[in-house]
């Protein structure tokens, strides 16, 4: 790729990390945000990775991709078990984004998401 316009890390500490980049491919502008959220982080820490993600401008070329360790989320009819999941899909549904992974990728759970 010859023209990536800008890539930052936005966010990293001991429980996550949140790496935002930005391409032009022709004439198409893509944003990509690659995101790894620990299954051990702390409960400050998952408010601190939901105000990144909340603070980050969704594009229409927006891809969001990561492991985000939230095994209380079914994916099938986009429902939670726990505050801080449903925090989370409030964030996937008010930026209309769809999870795009709909088999295990650990264990029963999908952990990963696109």
């Amino acid at each position: 790729i010859k023209d990536i316009h800008t890539s930052r890390l936005v966010a990293q500490h001991n429980a996550s990390e949140v790496i935002q980049v930005q391409l032009t491919l022709g004439k198409t502008a893509i944003q990509i945000v690659a995101c790894y959220r620990s299954p051990t982080m702390p409960q400050d820490s998952h408010y601190t990775f939901l105000n990144i993600l909340e603070n980050i401008k969704i594009e229409p070329n927006t891809l969001i991709l990561g492991d985000f360790n939230y095994p209380a989320i079914n994916w099938e009819n986009y429902s939670c078990t726990n505050s801080f999941a449903q925090r989370f899909l409030e964030f996937i549904n008010s930026n209309t984004l769809d999870q795009l992974i709909h088999t295990p990728t650990r264990g029963n759970n999908i952990l990963d998401l696109v």
